[in-house]
């Protein structure tokens, strides 16, 4: 699986991602310029995922988490400050401040 973007009427379709196993729940980040999704294109037995963000048109992919279980379906704060993730645990959140300084958790977080 690997992210592809779209106009809003399907045309000029564009595959930004070459990374091979699954790439997947894509999001455009508050900027409008950058996307964030889960992979697991670093680990042959597919197993964890994490969270990548890159360029619009798939340049300059920076891993943003290191979870060993599942981190994926990427949400913002209203604001657009932190970037939420499920994490392995329901109940567990990862934030990261948007310029990806520190790294913290939220304990039961309802989704």
């Amino acid at each position: 699986m690997e992210v592809w973007t779209a106009n809003a009427d399907g045309n000029d379709q564009q595959q930004i991602t070459h990374l091979g196993q699954a790439n997947w729940a894509p999001v455009f980040m508050p900027d409008s310029k950058r996307i964030i999704f889960a992979s697991n294109h670093e680990y042959k037995r597919g197993f964890p995922f994490n969270m990548y963000i890159m360029n619009g048109d798939g340049s300059n992919l920076q891993k943003v988490s290191r979870d060993k279980g599942f981190d994926a379906f990427p949400m913002f704060s209203p604001d657009g400050k932190k970037y939420f993730s499920a994490a392995t645990e329901i109940t567990e959140a990862l934030t990261i401040p948007m310029f990806f300084g520190r790294m913290g958790k939220i304990k039961n977080y309802i989704f």
